[in-house]
């Protein structure tokens, strides 16, 4: 194995690991940092076959992490029956189909010239969201018990913008859901909720296309995102749990700001 080779593994996967928590394009970070590195790195882009390794590292790390949430929902839909907890995997499939419909839409025009200016458009567009979120106070916050049709099919809507270069998951989500009122640390719980069926039909989508590559350093980058991606996540998830909502908000929109900036200087 080149020593090369296994350096850019190790960097997309932690790059991957760090960036899908976070509302900025993962894939966009990638892609120029490997560019950073000269013209011999070129063909290992996110596209070249790595990004389906990558993103089934980074679901794996959600199923570690929040596996005794997840345990805890098997357990009301497949044993107690718990309608509440049926209604929420319900919509949060709602959400998956909506994403995909307009996922495929969006990609059938992501050749256009304008398109990433769209990207631009609308990061720029959440990070306005949240920093107005982040100015108004006394807020009456909902909960992720409380997610709900409209919800879902906004989300959706916005998840399917994801195709587009430029366009975070993360952020896109986040911002909807914070516009919706729901608090800041459900959002991002939902938002990692929302990963786990969008990585599966990501991942089916690149197996039925050709588009995965099985080697060594495939692996390693699978390995170096499920690594980081799950130290991250854990981080991440103890941070919502400590600062207030309008700091989280305030520094969320300030990374899809930043995010915004280097897409027009770069």
């Amino acid at each position: 194995m080149e020593k090369s080779g296994i350096f850019i593994a190790l960097v997309m996967g932690a790059i991957q690991g760090i960036f899908e928590w976070l509302p900025v394009s993962s894939h966009l970070v990638i892609n120029n940092t490997i560019s950073l590195f000269g013209e011999s790195f070129q063909n290992n882009d996110f596209d070249s076959g790595y990004g389906f390794w990558l993103h089934l590292g980074t679901m794996i790390s959600i199923l570690i992490v929040l596996r005794k949430d997840l345990t805890t929902s098997f357990k009301k839909i497949s044993i107690d029956n718990d309608k509440i907890t049926i209604n929420f995997y319900k919509l949060i499939t709602i959400a998956t189909v909506v994403s995909l419909f307009f996922g495929m839409i969006f990609f059938l025009i992501s050749d256009l010239k304008i398109i990433n200016l769209v990207g631009i458009f609308v990061m720029g567009t959440m990070g306005g969201l949240l920093i107005s979120e982040s100015t108004t106070k006394n807020q009456d916050f909902r909960k992720i018990s409380d997610f709900n049709f409209l919800d879902s099919l906004l989300i959706g809507l916005v998840q399917g913008l994801a195709v587009i270069p430029g366009v975070s998951r993360s952020g896109v989500a986040i911002g909807v859901l914070v516009k919706r009122k729901l608090n800041i640390h459900s959002s991002f719980l939902l938002n990692c909720y929302l990963n786990i069926p969008l990585s599966l039909a990501s991942s089916i989508y690149m197996i039925l296309s050709a588009r995965t590559v099985i080697s060594y350093y495939s692996i390693i980058s699978l390995f170096a995102s499920f690594a980081v991606g799950s130290i991250f996540l854990f981080l991440v998830l103890k941070v919502f749990e400590k600062f207030e909502q309008r700091k989280l908000l305030l520094f969320t929109s300030l990374l899809i700001l930043g995010s915004c900036f280097f897409q027009v200087v770069f």
